[in-house]
């Protein structure tokens, strides 16, 4: 026997040594629940289509962690690429090749189709994904209407587009194809902007995460330290907890707070600066969104104080509008309201409120939302405007943010019970600002928390994760 023989046994048997040991985060109960919300969304005619992510063709690709598309993930919980899943009233069908056992001993073991039949009994049949451009116009035959996410990859999209036109343009008498395309995050918006128990209690799970990973911050920091080691305790809980980071966490000191999404995290901390950190865990693809300031000599002077103390006022009256009878907008505009106010007070705005709102002229302070939905992705899947063909009766008819000069007409999407979101004002005093007291520039302060509506009262889910001063601080000196 040849070496060459010798050595393709050798692999061989060692192929099919490998262990299966497959496990699904998912419960398949929680997907089956998915997958029929998703269905009662569609007519008899209509057809879904949606794609995995596709791994990188970068040469290096094979090394680094993949990431699946999040909505891909919540109507699986498959961690399998390529593949494409395709929904209609009756059937699912999922395209996706049988593993290659050569490529799993380099990369691990992925599901073959006997398993994920066996996690996911509703599938209607596995077909090899090098099917798919062959079979799929099966399927799109005698269909009226088809949700596509256009955008995604444009390969698929041209051969779609492309055929659907040739096929429409060419169609015999008994067989006709969609004309109307419709986003899939037409749908998928909807399904995924309120949470269900199950998703409630892994995000509270993930928050003690996040919760301790922010307090080991606060236990070990010292001035002269880099904004980068802080960082690397943030990640080692993270990681000691079997959980990721949401995204890459900003670790800001003295005027680097000033810059929104700072992620250079190398700059050395002087005593008297402030620290913002907005950092949260990831696990089972859900997310977690943090945000607190903190003095890095464990004492907030009198000038950061009173500062904070406003934000900190924003962020509760946001707070108290996140709830049924509002909208974002309002959480937004109850916000901007309390800081145009300290503003005013502090004499740096010193137009009439009317014409602050009209004109933004708070803008250089606070330029951002005051918060997003959050869930499978940081900034989650959402409409937050009515406008959809699903959610026209659900515009929020609170008086409030039509105080607002502008965009004060527009549908805003009310709040609902098992939505979650952020809420998190800042006030901003970049260096370069001449409009500012001298000891004011270079102060950034944010404060975040995650809020799951309720039927009442908002619930706030990162509460255990201190942000009055005097607690940051009795925390900060043990």
């Amino acid at each position: 026997m040849s070496n060459e023989k010798k050595e393709l046994n050798k692999t061989t048997k060692l192929n099919l040594n490998l262990p299966r040991k497959l496990s699904f985060e998912l419960p398949k109960e929680e997907i089956i629940n998915r997958i029929n919300r998703l269905k009662s969304f569609l007519d008899n005619n209509d057809i879904f289509i949606l794609y995995s992510n596709f791994p990188s063709n970068h040469p290096d690709a094979i090394y680094q962690k993949f990431r699946q598309n999040s909505d891909f993930y919540y109507l699986t919980g498959l961690n399998i690429a390529p593949a494409i899943l395709v929904i209609t009233f009756s059937d699912v069908i999922l395209f996706y090749n049988e593993p290659d056992p050569e490529e799993e001993l380099w990369t691990g073991i992925k599901p073959n189709h006997n398993e994920i039949k066996n996690y996911l009994e509703f599938i209607t049949d596995i077909l090899p994904f090098s099917e798919f451009k062959e079979k799929i116009f099966q399927n799109l035959e005698n269909k009226t209407k088809i949700y596509y996410p256009f955008g995604i990859n444009q390969e698929y999209d041209y051969f779609i587009l492309n055929q659907l036109e040739h096929r429409i343009r060419r169609s015999r008498s008994n067989v006709y194809f969609p004309t109307t395309i419709i986003h899939a995050y037409e749908i998928l918006f909807e399904l995924r902007i309120k949470k269900t128990p199950y998703e409630i209690n892994i995000i509270k799970e993930i928050m003690e995460i996040t919760k301790n990973a922010h307090i080991n911050v606060w236990k070990n920091v010292k001035p002269g330290m880099f904004e980068y080691e802080l960082e690397a305790i943030l990640l080692q809980t993270f990681y000691q907890n079997n959980a990721d980071f949401a995204y890459p966490s900003i670790v800001a000191s003295g005027s680097n707070a000033c810059i929104l999404h700072y992620t250079s995290n190398n700059a050395k901390i002087n005593t008297n600066d402030l620290i913002l950190i907005d950092a949260g865990a990831r696990k089972y693809y859900l997310n977690t969104d943090i945000t607190r300031t903190f003095p890095a000599k464990g004492k907030f002077n009198s000038i950061q104080k009173h500062i904070y103390q406003a934000v900190l006022e924003a962020q509760n009256k946001a707070i108290e509008f996140s709830k049924p009878g509002y909208c974002m907008e309002d959480s937004h505009f109850a916000a901007i309201n309390v800081l145009i106010d300290f503003l005013k007070e502090e004499k740096i705005l010193k137009e009439s409120k009317d014409e602050i709102l009209e004109k933004e002229l708070y803008k250089p302070y606070y330029m951002h939302r005051t918060g997003h939905w959050l869930g499978y992705d940081v900034h989650d899947r959402g409409f937050y405007l009515s406008y959809s063909s699903f959610n026209k009766d659900k515009i929020c008819t609170s008086r409030l943010h039509k105080e607002f000069k502008k965009n004060s007409h527009l549908p805003y999407r009310k709040f609902e019970p098992n939505m979650i979101c952020t809420v998190e004002p800042g006030l901003y005093f970049s260096p370069g600002l001449d409009t500012v007291p001298e000891e004011w520039k270079g102060i950034g302060i944010r404060i975040e928390d995650d809020i799951l509506i309720t039927e009442n009262e908002p619930e706030i889910l990162s509460k255990n994760i201190p942000k009055i001063p005097e607690e940051i601080e009795t925390i900060m000196q043990k």
